[in-house]
């Protein structure tokens, strides 16, 4: 086909996403790769695709070239493919289909309709019927978009492109071929049909109104008459699927026939009898065998017990639909008890697990090879989270949580130079692969395994920066947070088969890379307990009431008759009712199931109406009881009744415990809270899911701590934690042994064990010639996988290779038997993985079940077991061995179904099922399942049990059947007009209490029902965010946030009185942040407690003086939830937020009765509904609410306010800004006429009391204390001090000690503080005055003169004259004084080291700290002691890591990596920062296991560079205290410090350490890669090492300001090897002349400058400089100075810190030491401040001092 330039110019093409952008170029600054052919040809089609669909040239005859190459794309790269069908479905692309279907075709000759078929229509048709099209869920939109585009109008362009196909096909047969001129595109006709016949079908499903278009019928008719009798029995699979199809059309369209036209003589809802109704049977394709082609994949299966839970790899990647019994039992596979079970457990679970594997099969095409995408990507969907690049750093074995892996990802990209703090409140807020979250890991090879997250481990303190391995103990380097650059998350296999086991090993052993799909709000307990209950079921068939549930046989008309329980019918049992009366009786009030019963007597003496106790007794009296409940009407009260009857009749009756099962946690807490309270004791609670503080002790983990095991218990446990300790020891050690697998060290043991010659020749150190080898240091196997002879031949076959001696095989023999020798070794060590982990799970379990012994003696012991649904599932075999007879199920229509029936245990005799039909029905996932979508009803998933006993008519419903039920008729809840919304609408019986008449009207409000119409559009749709965050209306945010504010400064409601609705999350997240950061004056509730004690109501107004009142938000003031998390719930003022308003009216969640229902019946005293009429009026029953509050005046665009104080003023508001403006305060716009407490006027706008009582006086203080005619100085809202603050003198006071003074004489400085009264002069004891408190004089206490010679009081409780401590403390070395003793100012500078010693109390040795005047003497003298200990420490620390970093680098000289076993070649780019190349390099070598120990030690060396940093020592720590307190104090002047007092040198030491540990580690790796015999295998490795090079320059400046030459010569010598590693390999072309091997040659003469000037500190340096410029002239590799050579370093500095030589002060302070007999005999200079040090013949130069306080430290450490 030829393309010409200038259509390609003319027709450009514009999608937004170039396929070839992903695959023919890498990322930046790699090499251009050539595009395929198909991503050419791509480029070359998109050119005829339309940029503007309005201004083209049509293409002619070139529209046949134009569909054929957009078939043959389809055909190859499924990248090309996507993007063929994304332009097909442009604007342009529909150009060019319009352009097909417009052609005349009626009035073409045949042949020239022949030539246009099979030229263009049938390429089309192919490739819109395409099965890779077909299936691809990221495609299923566009071509959704195609098919309703070749409909058309009334399907008129369908209609005119099928006419001329049935008019071709018409004369064809199956077995006929057509050919066009052109005898390359010439088709079978089977093949013709079969793409036409696909293409209808999908038209037909995808367009509703297909099924009752005219035209199809003759059209459909036509193409089938093609299909003879014998076509019909042909087993061809493309004339099969052909006929499928046409049989799947002619149903679709049978049911359009069949449907009635609009008669005036219809019933308007549209109904028909059910015998009217026209019925067909739709083909379904079978299950299993049963299907005529086959299983669809492993786990499809006839028998449900045999399909796993989670979804397997074939199930994941089978394009045929799963099947899916219906609600019609004809239908099913199998009849009775089994087909509802087989039902429910495939639904349940396609609802679950289908949309994970769904999910699953979308990312899986995406990281197929071939697949468009990026290399770092992360994708976020309407259900998953999508991380790209997954690897498994490391795998474990916890003995509590089984197996567990470590999973690394890149950081996503918000996290991008983001701090650790943000990273954290980051993921927290994501609430991304939080505890317990189902995940799934799948490679692009179709493998996958599901996990869930495990919690993080909590690290202690001192561990916080350390990784400890293999236990996964998660710190700060492997959580979500803790790095950087990748994210680590925990997580545990779902299964614990073998397989599974061995997938994760081969991924954690692999270079290959994964993705992590996540699925946010699946929480595998929710589904996956219930569903191996279901399985469980099938097996035994054991449910109670199967007979009523799923009858067998047809049952006789008329209503059932349902029996009484078993235990109840036993002669002479009566219920004993008495616990239910509230008025004192002589006699019992019995109940008999065989006996009529007296209602009345129930009515008139217990707290029950009329139809609760009528639900009573036919619940007491039938085995299967439904009580249907209303809202508002006492369900909850009802079901706590029942309870008390049955617990008070438990011993009479011999029952077990009461089973109380409710399907929310939350509900669950409710219900058991109301049984404690109304007496009933005994209550467990099962699982850990309970929030009720209440329910705390009643938990079955805590009951079952004083439940004492028995002997035997306590023995088999012991047994078996022995087992599992010693299981996982062995574990570990297998995973160890798997990390070192091609160690050869391993292969030495394998060898010995399987093949002891291979084993003597490659460890026996015997050459060719029989001469003994030595090679110290150095891998044999390395040794002999180099030497081999090269060769092109292909290696020989292994067992061959394995009789051959080792010695005479060629270089790729050599590595062939290599590779079999680890995958040999990697074998042996999964099998006995396998094992260990076989006994480990089955210990684990029996160890599981030993521990239910204990809680199955407890819950037997209980009268009420509380429980979930799902916990029940999962706990299913520990409440059948109690033998369960009762279970009462609250709330139950809004259970599903296969929950409620895992619920009933087999021993059950009595099910009491509670709730309300017409409420919400069960949550689903899956909207095609629900019987509220056309597609969905023939499944009704989301119908309850209680819904489908109830009500006979829905789908799925006992038609046959007509059971009993009671129903509740009085509501106490809803004012009655709130509760004529649902009275008319939903329940024409519904009766009001009488308590409900007396409510009182809503404070602050005109009318208590009210909606609040407005026009203001929701905002638009996020993509970017979950479906069901998406909707929010920012107005009504606004205004509903501005009503509650309002409504809480009325002051009148408490915490939790006043809730918010919504439907949407995405409203409830800005309700929720607007009303958080609004703070208003709440009431506590103690303070309406008290009220009501004191007989006042909550409602009224109190003095102020009762109103403490506090601040708060007002989120905390009210309960905010969306509508379906509130059933069950009340509040007195409900305020709901309808959040939609738009043009289509679309009102979204609320179109459904049943939610509408659940939204209008929460309200007590008063609602207001926030939202647009138009949007919902729609809706029948919210055009029955609006009709309802329009007429009731209760419906308008303005809200009328009300003032409590100001009853007659008018208040209007229809805008949020309205509140502000007219109603400021909560009150009206008129100033508050109350005086405050304190008499003054109040000058706030009209506010409630509550607000009223907390305005702060601003007036000035007129109250005085008694005794006192002071003026306070305070203003009147400040609470005055408790004593005058007035200075008073010339007054006689009396003092604590008696006497009276006319001053207040003290004896002590002023500034510090007052000593006790028992030191008085006067009176004080004679020990007292007798002590001696001058030390210079002698003198006495009683001696001195206070006034001249004050005492100082230490703590210690002795006392010395100020003149004496003045000289004990040499006060005059430190501060200058003028003539008269006063101190003016400091005395010189404070050099390090400078003070001699810590002063103390010169009698006791006390501590003087707690004395100011001496606060600046003591503390320099601590800060001098702590840099002591400072330079002791870091030395102390450093000496271990050098000998590490030694061992370190002996261990990697000797230890030998091989390349890894059939590994893709990879491109390695080393670059950034230090930090992110190591991280780099270890997301790389997983499998070596080769730097494991480095990466540890060079952690280490970074956690002791950052305590030796100059912001640790401790002058800089006061340092950056003193200039904190200066600048909050606003001090303008300077702050001068002396940085040369700082201990520079541990640091510098430290910093060259880390620097010395990255090059040995990138050397290693390099030498590694770069190995030429591996090269083709291990790809290109690009070095970007910049960053290291300006570390080493921070290091040489550093280290040249502060005097260390040995440190600044080693930065030089470090920055030389850097750019000898870039100059390195044969990857990297650079030229001889390079500017980096320029620079590099520098550094290297400033280091040799360096050694010469200081030739005895850096003879080692000396030697690294020689060998870096033979690096630089690529004549040596990088050799690293000699262990030998470093150990001697190594023990001079041991010897420097041993104190076998004296230590030394230069002139400034700075601590040196000399060695031999410790007596100075040669001048130096000091490296850090270049000051003279030493002497000569044993007398040290001038200002040289010797620091005895240094040697005490070193002499305490033993290095």
């Amino acid at each position: 086909m030829l393309w010409n330039q200038v259509g390609a110019k003319e027709y450009n093409h514009d999608l937004g996403y170039n396929a070839s952008n992903h695959q023919s170029y890498k990322r930046a600054g790699k090499a251009k790769i050539e595009p395929t052919q198909d991503e050419r040809d791509y480029e070359q089609w998109r050119y005829y695709i339309p940029k503007d669909p309005y201004n083209f040239r049509p293409l002619g005859r070139e529209l046949a070239n134009f569909f054929q190459t957009a078939l043959k794309l389809a055909n190859g790269d499924p990248g090309v493919r996507q993007e063929v069908i994304l332009g097909m479905a442009s604007e342009g692309g529909l150009r060019r289909v319009m352009e097909l279907i417009d052609q005349d075709f009626a009035s073409m000759s045949d042949d020239k309709l022949k030539d246009i078929f099979y030229t263009q229509i049938l390429p089309f048709f192919q490739l819109i019927s395409h099965p890779d099209v077909l299936a691809s869920a990221i495609l299923e939109r566009h071509v959704g978009t195609i098919y309703n585009y070749l409909f058309g109008y009334g399907g008129a362009r369908a209609l005119a492109i099928y006419g001329c196909v049935a008019r071709l096909l018409s004369g064809l047969s199956l077995d006929d071929s057509i050919a066009g001129e052109d005898a390359a595109f010439a088709y079978p006709a089977s093949s013709s049909f079969d793409a036409c016949l696909i293409a209808l079908s999908m038209i037909v499903d995808i367009n509703g109104t297909a099924q009752v278009t005219e035209g199809f019928q003759p059209i459909v008719e036509t193409i089938s008459a093609c299909f003879s009798a014998e076509a019909l029995r042909t087993s061809d699979p493309v004339i099969s699927r052909a006929r499928k199809s046409l049989r799947r059309i002619e149903q679709r369209l049978g049911l359009g026939v069949a449907i009635p036209e609009t008669s005036t003589n219809a019933h308007r809802s549209g109904l028909v009898d059910d015998a009217q109704q026209p019925k067909f049977a739709l083909t379904i394709d079978p299950l299993g065998n049963l299907s005529s082609e086959g299983p669809r994949h492993d786990n499809d299966h006839v028998n449900i017990c045999n399909i796993r839970i989670m979804p397997t790899a074939q199930e994941v990647q089978s394009l045929r639909n799963e099947y899916l019994p219906t609600t019609t039992p004809a239908q099913w596979h199998v009849q009775g008890l089994r087909g509802l079970l087989d039902r429910h457990f495939r639904l349940l679970r396609e609802d679950t697990v289908g949309q994970l594997r769904d999910a699953v099969r979308v990312e899986l095409e995406r990281v197929r090879p071939g697949a468009v995408r990026g290399s770092h990507r992360e994708e976020i969907g309407a259900m998953t989270t999508t991380y790209a690049n997954v690897s498994i750093s490391h795998v474990a074995l916890d003995k509590h949580k089984g197996l567990e892996i470590a999973i690394a990802f890149v950081q996503p990209k918000p996290l991008i130079n983001k701090t650790m703090k943000q990273r954290e409140e980051w993921w927290e807020q994501s609430r991304r692969l939080g505890g317990n979250a189902l995940i799934c890991l799948l490679s692009s090879q179709g493998c996958l395994v599901f996990c869930t997250v495990s919690e993080p481990y909590r690290p202690p303190p001192l561990l916080k920066h350390e990784i400890v391995l293999p236990k996964l103990r998660l710190g700060a380097k492997l959580s979500l947070c803790g790095d950087e650059h990748t994210a680590y998350a925990l997580a545990r296999p779902v299964s614990t088969d073998a397989g599974t086991q061995r997938q994760i090993l081969e991924w954690y052993k692999g270079s290959g890379r994964l993705s992590l799909v996540e699925f946010p709000g699946v929480l595998l307990p929710a589904f996956h307990s219930t569903l191996l209950a279901l399985q469980n079921m099938i097996e035994t068939l054991d449910m109670p009431f199967a007979e009523i549930i799923v009858p067998e046989t047809q049952p006789e008309a008329g209503p059932v008759l349902i029996q009484p329980p078993r235990y109840a019918s036993r002669p002479g049992f009566k219920f004993d009712l008495s616990c239910l009366m509230t008025t004192a009786r002589t006699d019992k009030i019995e109940l008999s199931c065989h006996e009529p019963f007296d209602h009345s007597i129930l009515t008139s003496g217990s707290s029950l109406d009329e139809a609760q106790a009528t639900a009573v007794v036919d619940s007491l009296t039938r085995g299967l009881a439904l009580i249907a409940g209303p809202p508002g009407t006492g369900k909850t009260f009802t079901a706590v009744a029942i309870t008390k009857v049955l617990v008070a009749n438990q011993e009479a009756a011999m029952l077990g415990p009461i089973l109380c099962v409710c399907y929310t946690n939350h509900a669950l807490d409710q219900h058991l809270e109301h049984l404690y309270d109304s007496g009933i004791k005994g209550i467990i609670r099962l699982g850990s899911g309970s929030k009720s503080k209440k329910l705390v002790n009643f938990n079955i983990r805590k009951v079952a701590e004083s439940m004492a095991q028995t002997k035997a218990e306590r023995s088999r446990q012991w047994q078996l934690c022995t087992a599992i300790d010693r299981e996982e020891m062995e574990i570990d050690r297998l995973l160890r042994k798997l990390d070192d697998v091609d160690q050869f060290q391993s292969i030495e043991v394998y060898l010995t064990r399987s093949h002891p010659r291979h084993c003597a020749e490659l460890f026996g150190d015997i050459d060719d010639e029989g001469f003994q080898e030595f090679h110290r240091g150095k891998d044999p196997v390395r040794r002999w996988l180099h030497s081999g002879h090269a060769s092109d031949e292909p290696p020989r076959p292994l067992e061959q290779l394995q009789k051959e001696s080792i010695r005479a095989l060629s270089l790729p023999e050599r590595q062939a038997l290599y590779h079999y020798w680890i995958s040999e070794g990697v074998k042996a060590i999964h099998e006995k993985l396998s094992t260990a982990m076989t006994h480990f799970h089955a210990s684990r379990t029996e160890l599981d079940q030993l521990h239910q012994e204990n809680h199955v003696r407890c819950l037997q012991q209980a009268r009420v077991i509380g429980v979930t649904t799902t916990g029940l599932a999962k706990d299913l075999n520990l409440l059948r061995r109690l033998q369960i007879q009762v279970v009462i199920c609250e709330e139950a229509g809004e259970v599903l179904e296969a929950h409620l029936l895992t619920a009933l245990p087999p021993h059950v005799e009595h099910a009491i099922l509670i709730g309300d039909h017409l409420q919400l029905r069960p949550q689903i996932q899956n909207h095609n399942l629900s019987q509220e979508s056309n597609r969905g009803r023939q499944f009704s998933l989301d119908v309850s049990l209680f819904e489908r006993l109830v009500d006979s008519h829905i789908p799925g419903g006992n038609q046959a059947l007509s059971l009993p039920f009671s129903t509740l008729e009085t509501q106490r809840r809803m004012h009655p007009s709130i509760a004529q919304l649902v009275r008319e609408t939903l329940y024409p019986q519904l009766r009001d209490g009488s308590s409900v008449e007396t409510y009182p009207g809503v404070v602050g409000m005109k009318r208590r029902l009210f909606w609040l119409n407005h026009g203001h559009p929701e905002a638009r749709t996020n993509q970017q965010q979950d479906v069901i965050t998406s909707h929010h209306n920012d107005f009504e945010v606004r205004l509903t946030a501005a009503l509650v504010s309002h409504l809480v400064r009325q002051g009148v409601y408490k915490s939790g009185e006043i809730a918010v609705l919504t439907p949407y999350l995405g409203q409830l997240r800005k309700i929720t942040d607007c009303l958080s950061a609004s703070y208003e004056i709440l009431l506590n509730d103690r303070d309406v407690d008290g009220l009501q004690r004191e007989g006042e109501g909550a409602e009224t107004t109190a003095p102020a003086s009762l109103f403490p009142s506090t601040k708060s938000t007002l989120l905390r003031a009210i309960r905010v939830a969306t509508v379906d998390n509130f059933q069950g719930e009340e509040a007195k003022v409900v305020v709901i937020s309808l959040v939609r308003s738009n043009a289509n009216c679309n009102c979204g969640f609320l179109k459904t009765a049943n939610r509408i229902n659940v939204l209008l019946s929460r309200a007590q005293h008063g609602m207001y509904i926030i939202g647009n009429a138009e949007t919902s009026r729609h809706v029948p029953m919210w055009a029955d609410v609006l009709a309802i509050l329009r007429r009731s005046g209760n419906f308008g665009n303005e809200l009328e306010l009300s003032c409590p104080r100001h009853a007659n003023t008018s208040i209007r508001v229809r805008t949020p800004d309205d509140f502000l403006r007219l109603s400021p305060e909560g009150g009206c716009g008129l100033i508050c006429a109350q005086r405050l407490g304190c008499g003054h006027r109040c000058i706030i706008k009209c506010h409630s009391q509550v607000l009223h009582a907390a305005v702060k006086c601003n007036k000035p203080c007129m109250r005085s204390k008694d005794g006192c005619n002071h003026v306070c100085p305070l203003l009147c809202g400040t609470p005055c001090h408790e004593k005058c603050q007035e200075i008073v003198s010339n007054v006689e006071v009396v003092l604590p000690c008696g006497h009276v003074a006319n001053k207040l004489p003290c004896p002590s400085v002023c500034g510090e503080a007052c000593p006790d009264a028992r030191f008085c002069q006067v009176c004080a004891t004679p020990e007292i005055k007798a002590a001696q408190v001058d030390f210079v004089t002698f003198e006495q206490y009683n001696e001195i003169d206070l006034d001249e010679d004050p005492c100082i009081f230490p703590s210690c409780g002795h006392f010395i004259t100020v003149s004496s401590m003045d000289g004990i403390m040499e006060i005059g070395d430190h501060y200058v004084r003028d003539v008269n003793g006063a101190f003016i100012g400091l005395r010189g500078s404070s050099e390090p080291f400078s003070y001699k010693e810590l002063k103390v109390c010169p009698t006791c040795r006390g501590p003087l700290r707690n004395i100011p005047r001496y606060g600046r003497v003591v503390r320099r003298a601590l800060l001098d002691e702590s840099t002591k200990k400072f330079i002791t420490w870091s030395n102390l620390e450093y000496v271990p890591l050098v000998e590490n970093l030694i061992e370190e680098q002996e261990r990697l000289a000797q230890l030998y990596q091989s390349p890894p076993l059939h590994s893709e070649p990879r491109d390695i780019t080393i670059e950034g920062s230090p930090d992110h190349q190591i991280k780099t390099i270890s997301s790389r070598a997983p499998l070596w296991g080769r730097y494991v120990e480095t990466f540890r030690l060079r952690e280490r060396i970074k956690l002791y560079l950052s305590r030796v940093s100059k912001e640790e020592q401790p002058f800089q720590r006061v340092r950056n205290m003193v200039e904190t307190h200066r600048q909050r104090r606003g001090t303008g002047k300077s702050f001068e410090f002396d940085d040369s007092i700082l201990q520079t040198r541990s640091f510098v030491r430290a910093n060259a350490l880390l620097i010395r540990c990255n090059l040995l580690i990138l050397f290693d790796f390099v030498e590694q890669r770069l190995n030429v015999r591996y090269r083709s295998i291990r790809g290109d490795l690009i070095l970007d090492l910049s960053k290291n090079r300006e570390a080493c320059g921070a290091l040489i400046t550093h280290a040249n300001q502060t005097k260390n030459p040995k440190e600044e010569a080693e930065g030089h010598v470090f920055y030389a090897q850097f750019a000898a590693l870039e100059l390195l390999g044969t990857v990297i072309k650079v030229q001889y002349d390079s500017p980096l091997r320029e620079q590099g040659m520098t550094h290297v003469e400033l280091a040799d400058t360096l050694c010469k000037d200081h030739p005895n500190q850096l003879q080692t340096v000396s030697v690294e400089v020689d060998q870096v410029r033979k690096m630089l002239h690529n004549v040596a590799f990088y050799a690293p100075v000699s262990s030998d050579e470093m150990r001697a370093v190594l023990d001079a500095m041991k010897i420097e810190f041993s104190g076998t030589g004296h230590w030394y002060r230069c002139v400034n302070g700075h601590p040196f030491t000399i060695g031999g007999c410790g007596m100075p005999m040669q001048l130096a200079r000091c490296p850090q401040c270049n000051e003279p040090i030493g002497g000569i013949q044993h007398e040290a130069v001038e200002g040289v001092t010797h620091a005895s306080d240094l040697e005490e430290e070193f002499d305490a450490l033993s290095i």
